[in-house]
């Protein structure tokens, strides 16, 4: 196990915050996986983020909303599923790279060995990806690797879709399990790019000094 488990740093807490700051989190993937145009334009966020006051966070009712959404798909899983899930509240794997998992499943001996992760789509998306059998790859799939590659413990990841809003009550909720096999080269080139980033953004950051 080569991670660190923050249990009691509560999400959206200026502690969190502080602690995500220069770390590649899964929101910043996109970008560090795309152009350098792309890397620029996160550094220079990444920058204010750093240097410049931490701003109250306001929650607007549709982001109340979400996180609602989101801990009814995480009571139905455990329902489902018959398990209790466990909620840490960030998981680093170094001073650079870190994460807020949405809930995680542990084995007798506490070790994290799936990953847990709610979406919550459009209509036509949710349909679509029954329908497909299929989940957003293209949307998330860095977001998944990245996964795999800051948790070494787990092996697979439980993707759910979920919609309580759709009058099909039994195609609400739709999981894909993801297995750590099938992301093994995109693992590796993560862990490149990130490290590539990093020497990227240092070098921005030393400019200042």
């Amino acid at each position: 196990m080569n991670y660190e488990v923050f249990e009691d740093l509560d999400q959206q807490s200026e502690e969190w915050f502080k602690e995500r700051i220069s770390s590649a989190t899964w929101s910043k993937m996109q970008a560090i996986m795309w152009t350098k145009t792309a890397q620029t334009t996160l550094i220079y966020d990444m920058l204010e983020w750093e240097f410049a006051p931490l701003e109250e966070k306001y929650k607007s009712p549709m982001m109340q909303r979400w996180n609602d959404k989101e801990q009814w798909a995480l009571d139905r899983y455990e329902v489902e599923y018959w398990v209790k899930l466990y909620q840490p509240w960030y998981i680093k794997l170094n001073d650079y790279t870190g994460l807020s998992p949405d809930a995680v499943l542990k084995n007798s001996d506490g070790i994290i060995y799936k990953w847990i992760e709610v979406k919550s789509l459009g209509w036509k998306k949710h349909i679509k990806h029954i329908i497909e059998w299929t989940w957003p790859e293209k949307e998330y799939r860095w977001q998944v690797v990245q996964y795999f590659l800051v948790c070494d413990t787990i092996e697979e990841v439980d993707f759910i879709l979920w919609n309580p809003d759709m009058v099909i009550k039994d195609k609400q909720f739709y999981v894909v399990t993801l297995k750590r096999e099938d992301f093994i080269m995109d693992i590796a080139k993560a862990k490149q790019r990130i490290e590539e980033f990093r020497e990227l953004h240092l070098s921005y950051v030393r400019k200042l000094f």
